[in-house]
């Protein structure tokens, strides 16, 4: 009877194991989260994921990101948020081979002239371009191309998607 009761005991461990683990993959989704928490931190940089797993840029100050260049990982998904004045104006972003990609700009001027290069991705969504003035004005995005008559991008931009001052949207 004890013979029965070791390996009982060890796939208990080995399912709270698993358990546990899948529990702390879905609270930390992201192999790779990188943090402008400060003005200017990456401004005129390069930010790029370690490549690893799916990857979370979060750009909370004012020119955080300004004019970087951010990298995502191929075959991962990569989510960006721009929470700030200016946080990724002029910024160049370069979205996952492969995977999706997701952008969301939430400030005035936080998006404003960015570049997005999504046309090799499997989804793109651009978030929150109603939040402030001039978020996403002046920006150039190259979408993926449509499967059949299906398109792999989305645009959330409320009512207040327009362009301002002259500028393309």
């Amino acid at each position: 009877f004890t013979f029965h009761q070791k390996p009982l005991s060890i796939m208990a461990l080995i399912l709270s194991l698993v358990v546990s683990t899948r529990l702390i993959s879905s609270i930390n989704a992201y192999a790779d989260l990188i943090l402008a928490n400060q003005p200017n931190q990456y401004k005129n940089s390069t930010i790029r994921c370690n490549g690893n797993g799916d990857c979370k840029i979060i750009c909370s100050e004012n020119n955080s990101c300004y004019k970087s260049l951010i990298i995502c990982p191929r075959l991962f998904q990569c989510d960006i948020e721009c929470n700030a004045p200016n946080s990724c104006q002029l910024a160049d972003i370069t979205c996952p081979y492969g995977d999706t990609c997701s952008l969301t700009c939430s400030n005035s001027n936080s998006c404003r002239q960015t570049t997005i290069n999504a046309q090799y991705s499997t989804q793109f969504n651009l978030n929150n371009c109603n939040d402030g003035d001039l978020t996403c004005n002046g920006m150039t995005i190259y979408f993926p191309p449509h499967i059949g008559d299906k398109p792999r991008a989305t645009i959330n931009g409320g009512n207040h998607l327009t362009s301002l001052h002259d500028e393309p949207l």
